[in-house]
């Protein structure tokens, strides 16, 4: 006779990675809009003019770019990178995404020649 066994629902978060925070993704899209961020707050509506493409898109696709941004937006929340104001569609960054936007934001300026100097 078998055992009954209890299948909890989880959720997974997947890891951040460096390679996935393209300037089209939503860590990405901050990269020069720090301070506006930083000082507002952010929305879905707000991110998906800046990672898609600002063309007429049909009812359907913007719904379906919607819920990849709101995936995404989930994702940073778990990983404390932001937080949702309550009682609001707004996000804002915590002080470990402030810094962690700021270093993409170094990364992203830099180049090898910078920093070929600066080692050496």
């Amino acid at each position: 006779m078998q055992r009954g066994v209890s299948i909890a629902y989880s959720v997974h978060i997947f890891q951040i990675s460096f390679g996935q925070c393209g300037s089209r993704d939503v860590c990405g899209s901050g990269v020069g809009r720090v301070h506006f961020f930083t000082l507002q707050g952010f929305r879905n509506r707000d991110l998906r003019p800046l990672l898609f493409d600002a063309a007429q898109v049909s009812p359907e696709e913007a719904r379906r770019q919607s819920a990849k941004i709101t995936r995404q937006l989930r994702m940073l929340r778990a990983h404390g990178l932001i937080l949702k104001v309550p009682h609001t569609h707004r996000y804002q960054l915590t002080a470990r995404g402030q810094k962690i936007l700021a270093a993409l934001q170094a990364a992203h300026q830099a180049n090898a020649e910078q920093l070929a100097k600066l080692a050496a």
